[in-house]
């Protein structure tokens, strides 16, 4: 097995990455992808093994002082051999000087701990097998994005993160 050095992520590298995440369960959203491209092309990292993509890491700055840690996954059958972790300090290596957030899987959380990381809250799915039982919603109001000023969307996000996102 030839281990090459962390490389960073091409935009195909990418889609493969957002198949693994949700073929783990988790929920990437449709467009997130380009999303988080246009905010840090270079905060995409892979590892190879033989020519082939065998461990991926987002580690995105927004802006000097804020990033995400994402799309850290490795293959199952290379998972506990040590490959994540060069990807992991190329990541961190990548935001430092920010503060980062990541969401984490349970069984990742002392992992996170180590290099730092708190659980600042914890987030509960629920599935209800019969979609028809759940009671109506309240009715809401909506309207298009596209119909909402670009500055009003920003501003309403900037409320809610550290640092500004208007690619998103």
């Amino acid at each position: 097995m030839a281990l090459a050095p962390v490389e960073g992520m091409t935009p195909a590298e990418l889609d493969g990455a957002l198949a693994w995440a949700a073929a783990e369960g988790w929920n990437p959203g449709r467009h997130d992808g380009p999303a988080f491209w246009a905010a840090d092309p270079d905060g995409f990292f892979v590892l190879k093994v033989d020519g082939r993509v065998v461990s991926t890491l987002a580690a995105v700055r927004y802006d000097d002082g804020f990033g995400f840690l994402g799309l850290y996954i490795t293959a199952p059958h290379l998972r506990r051999k040590g490959h994540g972790l060069e990807l992991w300090c190329a990541g961190r290596a990548h935001l430092d000087g920010c503060v980062a957030g990541l969401d984490a899987v349970l069984e990742q959380e002392p992992t996170y701990a180590r290099d730092g990381f708190a659980t600042a809250y914890a987030t509960t799915r629920y599935c209800v097998a019969e979609p028809s039982t759940l009671p109506a919603p309240p009715p809401l109001t909506t309207v298009a994005a596209t119909d909402v000023p670009i500055d009003v969307l920003v501003a309403y996000e900037r409320d809610l993160l550290p640092a500004p996102r208007p690619d998103f």
